[in-house]
C-alpha cells in the first residue's frame, strides 16, 4: 500500500450542508479488497493565504461496507452540516489510510464551499 493511489476528490458543497462521499476498492480483477482493517482519516484545510478553516473526520465516523461481493470493500465518509459550516472558499483535502505501520494517502483533492443562498 505504498504511494498515492490517485482517487481524485474534486467536490462542491453549498455552506452548512450534509454531505457524504464513498470510495470502493477492488483488485484489477474486480474483486472486492478487505479494508476493515484499514484506519481512515479525511482532513481538509482552507486553501487561501492565511485560511485557518479545516474539516477532520475520523475513521470511527466512516462507515466501512460490502458492496455485494462479499467483502468489506466501500468506505463512506459523511461531512455534516457542522463540519461543512465553514468559511466559503477552495479547500485542500485528502483520505489517508493506515494498515499496521503504512499510512498512504488514497485520495485527494479540491473541495469548494459555496455560499448558501440562505445566509
Amino acid at each position: 500500500m505504498a504511494g498515492y493511489y490517485g482517487f481524485p476528490l474534486e467536490f462542491s458543497v453549498v455552506r452548512g450542508d450534509d454531505f457524504s462521499f464513498s470510495l470502493t476498492w477492488e483488485t484489477t480483477a474486480g474483486g472486492a479488497v478487505d479494508i476493515s482493517a484499514w484506519v481512515f482519516a479525511y482532513e481538509a484545510n482552507e486553501d487561501a493565504v492565511g485560511g485557518t478553516g479545516n474539516i477532520v473526520v475520523a475513521d470511527a465516523a466512516m462507515t466501512k461496507s460490502d458492496s455485494g461481493t462479499g467483502t468489506t470493500d466501500t468506505v463512506t465518509i459523511p461531512l455534516s452540516s457542522t463540519d461543512t459550516a465553514v468559511t466559503e472558499g477552495r479547500y485542500k483535502h485528502d483520505l489517508t489510510a493506515t494498515v499496521g505501520s503504512d499510512k498512504t494517502t488514497v485520495a485527494r483533492g479540491t473541495l469548494t464551499i459555496l455560499p448558501s443562498e440562505q445566509d
